[in-house]
This record gives structure tokens, C-alpha cells and sequence, in this order.
């Protein structure tokens, strides 16, 4: 299923059997991309885990970097997240 946000970049949240997706590609700031993840994790029955997928990196962020652990296990303190940046290097908090 693909949501629209107004005036904002398009979000697609999968299931795939016991996988939750959600994508970051086109996001503007960092703030806007941990906002999506918790909703993510609101959403995404325990024990699944959640992952960020897509061609996205922390330039195009005004913060200019990815987000750190602590920020990741802040949203996320009892769904483990996995950020695949680039599809090149992962981040995997919990």
C-alpha cells in the first residue's frame, strides 16, 4: 500500500511475510525520517522488525548524516530497526 503525504515525498510501508519496509528515498530532513520510522514502529506487531530500504543517503538530509543508534533505539526501544543505506553499508539498532 502507498500513502501520499501532502506537499511531501511519497512513502510506501510492505509486508512481506514477517518484514515491514518502509522507504526514505526523497525525505528532506532526518526530523521528517524518524518521524515515518515511529510511525512504522507504531504500527508493526511485535516481534516483527522494521527496515528502511530504498536509495537514500544522509546527504540529502539537511542534518547531513544518518541517524545515530541512540536516535534509532529513542523511536524503537522494543522493535529492532534495520536501515539499509544505499544498499552498500547497514545500521542496525536495537
Amino acid at each position: 500500500m502507498k500513502k501520499k503525504r501532502a506537499g511531501g515525498p511519497e512513502r510506501a510501508f510492505v509486508q512481506e511475510s514477517d518484514r515491514f519496509h518502509s522507504r526514505w528515498d526523497g525525505v528532506p530532513s532526518l526530523a521528517l525520517a524518524m518521524e515515518m520510522l515511529e510511525q512504522q514502529v507504531a504500527i508493526t506487531p511485535a516481534p516483527q522488525r522494521v527496515r528502511v530500504v530504498g536509495g537514500f543517503t544522509g546527504h540529502q538530509f539537511v542534518a547531513k548524516r544518518l541517524p545515530t543508534i541512540g536516535e534509532l533505539n529513542a523511536v524503537a526501544p522494543d522493535t529492532p530497526v534495520f536501515i539499509l543505506h544505499l544498499c552498500d553499508r547497514a545500521q542496525y539498532g536495537w
